[in-house]
């Protein structure tokens, strides 16, 4: 079945062997249906539907550096346990993956 399909018809002419990052496949995918997809372009499904939530953290990052300021002496635990009373929802292994401790 693989054989009789065209990739400039579902790649839209992309060169495929260009195409090397995991991200840059995802992106060259979404143009086409996931399954297909997922064959055409050596890719696993679970990484098409990745979506990073870096950008969510950032305002507890902030609020976290402006805290360890104030408190240089605090660890991530002492952390976590202010955190949680400011009504966040984090806990001490969240704060230590964050920290790079």
């Amino acid at each position: 079945m693989l054989a009789d399909l065209s990739l400039d018809r579902y790649a839209a002419g992309a060169d495929l062997e260009k195409v090397v990052t995991p991200r840059g496949r995802r992106e060259l995918a979404y143009k086409i249906i996931e399954r297909l997809a997922a064959r055409l372009v050596p890719l696993c499904r679970d990484t098409l539907r990745y979506v990073s939530r870096k950008d969510t953290e950032e305002a507890l990052r902030s609020h976290l550096r402006e805290l360890a300021a104030v408190r240089v002496r605090f660890g991530y635990r002492r952390f976590a346990v202010l955190l949680t009373r400011e009504e966040w929802a984090v806990s001490a292994k969240h704060i230590y993956r964050i920290t790079g401790k």
